[in-house]
């Protein structure tokens, strides 16, 4: 029988976690779930430690590719291997309380099919699973408005957590899913929004583990983390800022809207963007010139 829901799993050289992370997922209340790990191309022990869970438990499955085809392509990837209604993304570092799966699966089924995707309220833990801070996301977008729901997000986001939530697999299949750019799941969840509402659940049962090694903190400058998500465009000029007004406005373009609709879309991203955006944008410029110089100098 198809499982309800695929746990997502990208990992690059995840060893130091991916044990903890796979523990806190199979101790699920909720049991009608399976895993895939995707593996790409790890140089670590990563691949030992995902193919002894996939030995000792059938809901676990393993792939390894040859090479990194970077974050972007990992992520995706994962949900064209999805044969379920609901699908979840999981970072190889984060934990989960074990009603996790199963208010948010609840939640989905007893909601309307515009329901999109449901999240818990989530709790940022240290390297070692120390408790930091509860982090207010401020994303329960309930509005029967896209261009309210699109209001709320760009006023709130920030570190994005409501993307590892659980999502509705068709709605997450007609978005472009994460793409080979900066700030690509903010623009995700921006496709989400204008497709359907989101629930945020009162209940903090999300750890998400801020450590030296995610891709923000490992990778110092905006061309790194461009090649975190597609090592094959390191040649690209990376305005991240720009970058995302930009796919954020393509995203608003291709949703299915009432004209009205659309454009009250299109001016609360401009209302959103403003001044302070431009600016960063235009201090961007002179490290992407350097950037791309640098990259195309002859090694």
């Amino acid at each position: 029988m198809t499982a309800a829901v695929t746990v997502g799993l990208p990992v690059f050289n995840g060893e130091r976690y991916l044990g903890q992370t796979l523990e806190s997922l199979l101790a699920q209340s909720f049991t009608d779930f399976e895993i895939l790990v995707s593996d790409n191309g790890s140089t670590d022990g990563t691949e030992q430690i995902a193919r002894a869970y996939a030995q000792a438990d059938r809901r676990v499955r393993f792939t390894r590719h040859p090479t990194n085809r970077g974050a972007a392509w990992n992520y995706s990837h994962l949900v064209g291997q999805a044969g379920t209604p609901y699908f979840k993304w999981s970072g190889h570092d984060d934990l989960y309380d074990p009603a996790y799966l199963g208010a948010c699966v609840s939640e989905l089924e007893g909601c309307a099919q515009d329901v999109a995707l449901c999240y818990p309220r989530t709790q940022l833990i240290d390297a070692d699973g120390r408790p930091k801070r509860e982090y207010d996301d401020g994303l329960d977008l309930r509005s029967g408005s896209p261009s309210e729901r699109l209001r709320s997000l760009l006023e709130h986001i920030g570190l994005a957590n409501a993307v590892f939530g659980v999502i509705r697999t068709a709605a997450l299949r007609r978005t472009r899913l994460i793409a080979p750019y900066n700030d690509s799941d903010i623009v995700l969840l921006v496709e989400l929004a204008l497709i359907g509402r989101f629930h945020e659940l009162p209940e903090t049962l999300f750890e998400r583990r801020m450590h030296a090694g995610q891709a923000y903190q490992a990778n110092r400058s905006a061309r790194d983390v461009s090649a975190w998500f597609d090592p094959a465009g390191v040649r690209r000029f990376v305005l991240p800022r720009g970058r995302r007004f930009v796919e954020t406005a393509r995203a608003i373009a291709r949703a299915d809207l009432a004209l009205v609709e659309r454009a009250r879309c299109e001016a609360i991203l401009l209302r959103a963007w403003g001044p302070k955006d431009l600016y960063h944008t235009l201090r961007e410029v002179p490290a992407a010139v350097r950037g791309l110089r640098s990259a195309r100098a002859p090694a």
